[in-house]
């Protein structure tokens, strides 16, 4: 463009023209397939291995599976892979690109170059070993993670448990010693990431440095020719071309070693114990399946010619069994048959082995010895705790099963379901929520138990399964599956049932019973009614056989709270997030810190400044632009010693190279301290922060804060990054092409304005599909895991596979059209760029010769950036309001949740309050909320000190409200609750649960030791801790297992003994006033009568305040209060009470068949 004007150079001309056009064009549409493919591979390679891990899952030992490791993989290692392997084929384009820089350097530089490469190589070499400690550094956080996410995931699912017991100060400092401990373990990765990235921008900042410094010295030494302007500046803009393949070598290295450290971790996942199905298969020859045509499910047969035909179900022989190789067996030499077609009941103390000896029946235990065959491979299941899984209740009870409308309506009948249906809002298509958490306690053992019977298996395998009814359901249900005449009889199904010894009224319908000692040995076996008349254990439980279980009690009856929840709508749109909010930012800046955030930007300002601004400026443009621009700290700097050098060569070279060498090394400490303001300060900062905010509104503890931790921090800094780049590279586009800015630069903008805010507006309503459609995915592999044992049983697991794959495409769905936007948005822009640079192009020909061609030179040098910066910007922003989503959520939780403590509870009490345990209620009336009937109406009880006082009632009749009410947890409409004379509504609800010593209904246990679960508030010693141990009779167990050290697993201890654990904590802690809530639900008679004697001698000077179901228990209190409709109907001694004519108590013991014991 610098020749004289003649037809060739006309042509060449329009030659380059095209050749730009041509060029520009091909690096659109080459870039942007190219990026399609990467993110098509990228999509597959997630969806194979969720579906490697989920199939895994599928087949693993319960024994080996770990909830949290599972989910973290699915979603944290998943996730890094992904966003890894993006770069992943940049990697070694950039090691080409790095070679052909340094080979366009060495031509003009010559031998000075070898400095340069000696720092290029030094920033590579360096870069290896760090990114291997990086990924190492990683696995040790992510392990961190895993420890948090385990107690969180305990904690939220005993939530209310911690509420009563008033643990949750403790609890919260627990977790929160388990985020600085998290934080903590990640200080090494953030260390090397920091360490990462300043690597990655050393070259650009150091190699001119040590380039230009050599070349100078030997031009002063060899007095050859000194450093000139258009050397320097054609040298440094090769330099620029180093920039991005070093900085993706170093950082790409580190995701790369991230991504092999994740693929280690799910590796090891799939390398985990699988289970092993030792049962042997054998025909029952005559036997018939229970599973009849959908449309007849009851079948009639001729019951004499059926028992000709009867084989065994299972034959056991020599049979030895346990949980892992080095523990003792929990069942030893068990010899015996389960006949086909019968009603088979397995019953036995406390740690007895019931369940275990149900879960070999279904090939669920890992170590065995001996031979057992069964004539079934699938069962329908129930365990103890029932399996809910999220959805409507009919597709709970449906489950893998087809569709049959008549059988459905009689097996939710033969359960007392119906009733139920027509209470709830929307029948048997309300959402159960997570693990049931809509339903009752009864609701969710009898849909359980629907989903057995509705499977129309020929086994029924039942764990304890109708525990926690109460007596009026629990006999409809056992009449109704049961009895002579019932359709388990009618269709000759298999019943193998565990029952507590507590409930030996069920083997009044058993056909077989099984006995086991303490020890997992067989002590009895046969026909219930030869058992029972030779004497023995079974002879001993039936001597108890009018004893009713009434333990827990919500039958059909929910409580308005439920209620209202269910007539919520499921699904809430934060709109703010879909339309945008500035104010969520603010929100984030100021938990960052304003001084902090001020110093940080001050150092993105001065490294983007000091890096984007002319490499290649000439020094008109200096001269006439950008002269006061002192903050162009090197280039300028560069530009003044080549115009000293043209004066004076090689003079002053100490001055001019060491004041150059400082400024560079500045720029790189600019970079240093801004990242280590936001990966080292502020990262942790808002870690904590954020966590603190969860942990007062105890709400959900979800990816929001992976998202806060990991993806916030890089996303903001990025964010601005190419902001400011794209800032300067587009004002340098601008006035370089001064000509045709009237009419081309506007237009252009214009166009990018509004295609990149169609772009962030769709891609942000595509990015929260992508994050909805991601949770149903991970609530199913949580069901998975929590209803392991049953799938398996039931041989859903085909049908598992394939849910998991429809939810796994309707997950993949958003997230690939989310990176075909981004592909959109990329090709767009590139054409954008395309027709901006073909317009300069043919603006700088037809301007050949004039002074103002410097200006066009930078504004076509850095066109080749802005395409670039374009997109970075606007994907690297759309990250920052994906990842701010979290912060924004976390605003609404801090903002709309209620916290529980008022203004008014600051009266302060003694340390030791209460010191007698006097309770007196006078007035009390209480209501869920303004809108709802009142579930307590004029309560007046006064208990004193040392009594122990029994809450008696019907299902729904107010006790479990009474007793919320006192422990802060329902709210009072009027009249005052006192305790030793305090008015404890204003006193801090958490101390006043913290004060008084609350048993709950269902066993509750934390991440961590059985120390730490005996004594969570560690102010008991381990001597306290034995003791306490010994009183339940589980210390010598608890001894064989490790003592106190052991951890507190799930499979260490069997239901009946974690109600034991839970009385064993009670004992541990000191307060004057003791409320137990259905304590003893769930145990047999012989645990119950353990429970109600250590009651009776380590709480005897305390005040006792029970719910009780089992009603014989009653008459060992002192006072007993019967209920009905909110209101005490009845206070008195049980002696008075028993012989007042009419009394409402007496007809309620006389009910349930008590009154020939007393």
């Amino acid at each position: 463009m610098t020749e004289p004007e003649h037809v060739n150079s006309t042509n060449y001309a329009y030659g380059l023209i095209g050749a730009y056009a041509i060029v520009y064009l091909g690096i659109a549409i080459s870039y942007a397939a190219y990026e399609h493919k990467t993110y098509r591979v990228i999509s597959m390679i997630r969806g194979s291995l969720v579906t490697l891990i989920f199939n895994k899952t599928l087949r693993m030992s319960t024994t080996a599976i770990s909830d949290t490791a599972a989910i973290t993989l699915m979603s944290t290692d998943i996730e890094r892979i992904g966003s890894g392997l993006r770069e992943m084929h940049e990697l070694y384009s950039n090691f080409t690109e790095v070679a052909l820089a340094l080979w366009l350097l060495a031509r003009l530089l010559n031998v000075a170059i070898i400095a340069s490469t000696a720092v290029v190589v030094v920033c590579l070499a360096a870069g290896v070993p760090l990114a291997v400690a990086c990924g190492k550094a990683q696995g040790i956080w992510l392990e961190a993670v895993e420890e948090r996410v385990a107690v969180t995931s305990k904690v939220l699912g005993v939530m209310k448990n911690i509420k009563i017991t008033g643990l949750t100060e403790t609890i919260s400092s627990s977790l929160r010693e388990l985020r600085s401990a998290e934080i903590d373990a990640s200080f090494l990765f953030r260390l090397y990431e920091t360490l990462g990235i300043t690597l990655g921008y050393a070259s650009s900042s150091l190699a001119p440095v040590f380039g230009f410094g050599v070349y100078t010295i030997l031009a002063q030494a060899n007095d050859t020719a000194t450093l000139t302007n258009g050397l320097a500046f054609s040298a440094l803009t090769l330099f620029s071309l180093l920039d991005q393949p070093m900085g993706s070598i170093v950082n790409g290295s580190e995701d790369l070693m991230a991504v092999v450290n994740c693929f280690q971790r799910i590796q090891k996942h799939l390398m985990e114990a699988e289970r092993v199905d030792h049962r042997l298969k054998h025909d029952a020859r005559g036997s018939q399946s229970a599973q009849s045509s959908s449309s007849a499910p009851l079948i009639e047969t001729d019951p004499l010619a059926w028992e000709q035909y009867i084989e065994p179900c299972a034959i056991i022989r020599n049979v030895s069994v346990a949980w892992s190789i080095d523990t003792e067996p929990v069942l030893k030499d068990l010899n015996i048959d389960i006949q086909e077609s019968k009603i088979t009941m397995i019953v036995g103390p406390v740690g007895s082995g019931k369940s275990t000896f149900l879960k070999m029946l279904m090939g669920e235990i890992p170590e065995f010895s001996g031979s057992i065959s069964t004539s079934f491979i699938h069962a329908a299941y129930c365990s103890q705790l029932p399996w809910i899984t999220f959805g409507t209740i009919q597709e709970n009870i449906v489950g893998g099963s087809p569709w049959d409308r008549p059988w459905y309506d009689q097996v939710t009948k033969s359960c007392a379901l119906q009733a139920d249906f027509l209470q709830l809002p929307a029948g048997d298509q309300t959402k159960v929520g997570v693990r049931g958490s809509r339903l009752s306690g009864g609701q969710q053992i009898r849909v359980a138990l629907a989903r057995a019977l509705y499977s129309k298996e020929p086994v029924l395998v039942l764990d304890d399964a109708l525990t926690g009814l109460d007596r009026e359901t629990e006999k409809i249900i056992l009449e109704n599956l049961f009895a002579e005449h019932s359709f388990i009889k009618h269709s000759r199904q298999t019943v193998i049932m565990a029952t507590n010894s507590g409930l030996s009224h069920h083997l009044l319908y058993a056909d077989n019973v099984i006995a086991l000692d303490e020890y997992g040995r067989i002590i009895q076996h046969g026909s219930y009614r030869d058992l029972n008349s030779s004497g023995g254990y079974i002879r001993m439980l039936s001597d108890g056989v009018s004893t009713v279980n009434t333990s827990r009690a919500p039958g059909v009856v929910l409580d308005d709270e439920t209620l209202r929840e269910l007539n919520l709508d499921d699904q809430h749109t934060d709109l703010s997030r879909r339309t945008g909010d500035w104010t969520v930012y603010h929100f984030y800046f100021q938990n960052i810190g304003w001084p902090l955030l001020s110093v940080f930007l001050a150092c993105c300002v001065l490294f983007i400044l000091g890096l984007s601004f002319p490499r290649q400026f000439q020094q008109t443009y200096l001269n006439i632009r950008f002269h006061s621009l002192l903050i162009v700290y090197t280039e300028i700097w560069l530009q003044w010693w080549t115009r000293a050098n043209e004066q004076h060569p090689n003079k002053h070279v100490n001055y001019w190279l060491g004041v150059y060498a400082a400024l560079g090394f500045f720029s790189l400490l600019t970079t240093f301290i801004g990242t280590w303001i936001l990966i080292m300060i502020i990262q942790p900062r808002t870690a904590r922060r954020f966590h603190e905010i969860l942990l007062r509104t105890t709400v959900g503890f979800s990816q929001d804060l992976e998202l806060i931790d990991d993806e916030l921090p890089s996303a903001l800094e990025l964010t601005i990054n190419a902001a400011l780049s794209c800032v300067v590279e587009g004002f340098l586009v601008f006035v370089g092409s001064s000509y045709v800015t009237a009419a081309v630069i506007p237009v252009c903008a214009l166009v990018i304005y509004y295609v990149a805010k169609f772009y962030v507006q769709t891609s942000r309503q595509m990015r929260l599909l992508d994050i909805e459609a991601k949770a149903p995915l991970f609530s199913q592999f949580l069901e998975v895991l929590g209803g392991l044992s049953s799938i398996r049983a039931y041989g859903w697991t085909e049908d598992y596979h394939r849910r998991n794959q429809y939810a796994l495409d309707a997950s993949q769905r958003p997230s690939y059209l989310l990176y075909c936007i981004q592909r959109w948005i990329g090709l767009v822009l590139d054409l954008i760029v395309a027709c901006i640079a073909v317009i300069v192009i043919a603006v700088a020909i037809s301007m050949k010769g004039s002074p103002s061609m410097n200006l066009l030179g930078i504004a076509l040098f850095n066109i080749v950036n802005f395409s670039g910066t374009l997109q970075t910007l606007v994907t690297y922003w759309i990250g920052l309001e994906t990842s701010i989503g979290a912060v924004s959520r976390i605003r609404s939780y801090a903002q709309q949740a209620t916290t529980e403590n008022l203004d008014s509870e600051t009266e302060a009490v003694h340390e030791d309050w209460p010191q007698r345990g006097e309770v007196d209620i006078a007035g009390l009336s209480a209501s869920y909320d303004a809108s709802s009937g009142p579930v307590l109406v004029g309560i007046d009880l006064r208990i004193y000190p040392g009594e122990k006082v029994a809450l008696c009632g019907r299902t729904g009749s107010g006790k479990s409200s009474l007793v919320s009410a006192i422990l802060r947890i329902l709210e009072l409409d009027s009249g005052t609750i006192l305790i030793d004379g305090i008015d404890i509504s204003k006193v801090s609800r958490a101390h006043v649960r913290s004060r008084i010593n609350t048993i709950p209904q269902q066993p509750f246990f934390l991440h961590g030791t059985v120390r730490l679960n005996a004594n969570p508030e560690e102010n008991a010693t381990d001597e306290t801790i034995i003791t306490s141990l010994q009183a339940v009779n589980l210390w010598s167990y608890i001894q064989l297992k490790g003592g106190l050290d052991v951890d507190m697993s799930d499979d260490l201890l069997s239901h009946g003994q974690q109600q034991l654990f839970c009385l064993a904590r009670a004992l541990c802690k000191s307060s004057n006033i003791i409320i137990m809530d259905e304590a003893t639900s769930s145990v047999d008679s012989e645990t119950d009568a353990l429970m109600q004697t250590v009651i009776r001698t380590h709480f005897k000077n305390q005040t006792v305040i029970a719910i009780v179901h089992k009603l014989h228990t009653i008459l060992d209190f002192d006072k007993v209060a019967l209920m009905e409709n909110g209101k005490i109907v009845e206070f008195d001694t049980p002696k008075a009470l028993l012989s007042k004519e009419g009394s409402a108590f007496r007809t309620l013991l006389e009910g349930s068949h008590y009154s020939s014991k007393t």
